[in-house]
């Protein structure tokens, strides 16, 4: 299962099967051989999420991070990242110290892995507050 929309037309006396989702709040362990570890908070259930459900996602999940997981059946077809984290950066391009108008950010390496553009005052050792939902930089925390 994926986040593509198909569109499906049907005929007016077709009956559409209902489907039933579960949702479920999963903290995030480690990596495992087969995908990713989490822990499934209400039944304290061991989760594996495929690298393949996770997509981009990956770049920005941390040990103890709680994340919404979507449920069909047994497996977790979708998750949802919390809208706002705070990570720290852990490398940061070497700006040269030329400023112009034209580069008024600089790429960093979250410790997650993520990269990000960020304003140039940002260094390693700084946490900052990143939208995950359009992996810009919001401010330092």
């Amino acid at each position: 299962m994926t986040d593509e929309v198909i569109e499906k037309n049907f005929k007016p006396n077709q009956e559409i099967k209902e489907v039933s989702l579960l949702e479920h709040t999963i903290e995030y362990l480690y990596p495992d051989g087969s995908g990713y570890l989490f822990l499934d908070i209400d039944n304290l259930e061991n989760v594996i999420v495929s690298q393949k459900v996770l997509n981009e996602k990956i770049n920005f999940l941390k040990e103890g991070i709680r994340v919404k997981a979507y449920f069909y059946g047994d497996s977790v077809f979708s998750i949802e990242l919390p809208i706002f984290l705070e990570l720290m950066v852990v490398k940061t391009d070497s700006s040269d110290g030329k400023l112009s108008v034209s580069n008024t950010t600089k790429e960093v390496i979250l410790e997650t892995g993520a990269k990000i553009n960020v304003p140039l005052f940002i260094e390693v050792g700084d946490v900052v507050k990143i939208d995950t939902s359009t992996n810009e930089f919001i401010q330092r925390v």
